[in-house]
């Protein structure tokens, strides 16, 4: 089970790093960071209206007034509790779904990888042949163990 939370945690960093790299502006926010965050990457989601990599303060306070009105789902002039929870629930929510459906679809690729005869089932052979070029992966040192000495950044 370790074999494939290592291999399943590979695949979301690789599919996480891709995304981050793309450029966006406030209405296109990938659903994988839709939650937000105080990165510098979530604040040019939230605020780099026009796409050019940085974020002046006009376009900010657009931005956040925009914010602001679609926080404020009463149009009561203020934001409650509820309001601002709600709010960050839809989007978490968003960010939840893109990652599962992600994760979903991945996991149809790494059957496809596993079944190496694709006779559509995972036999034991194929199952363990896959651990095995995972674990000589990672014990980068060859001692039989994986542990702090191997150095496994270049997985």
């Amino acid at each position: 089970m370790k074999t494939i939370a290592l291999v399943l945690g590979a695949a979301a960093i690789a599919a996480f790093a891709t995304s981050v790299s793309a450029q966006t502006t406030p209405g296109e926010i990938p659903a994988e960071r839709a939650a937000g965050g105080h990165d510098k990457i979530n604040f040019f989601d939230s605020y780099d209206a026009n796409g050019d990599a940085s974020v002046s303060e006009a376009e900010f306070k657009v931005q956040r007034e925009k914010d602001f009105k679609r926080i404020d789902a009463k149009s009561s002039g203020v934001i409650s509790e509820a309001d601002y929870v709600d709010d960050f629930a839809v989007r978490l929510d968003r960010q939840l779904k893109a990652m599962r459906d992600g994760q979903i679809k991945q996991a149809y690729v790494r059957f496809g990888v596993l079944d190496t005869n694709k006779d559509g089932h995972i036999s034991p052979e194929e199952f363990n042949a896959s651990g095995s070029k995972l674990f000589s992966t990672l014990d980068t040192n060859r001692d039989g163990v994986v542990d702090e000495k191997d150095n496994t950044e270049k997985f």
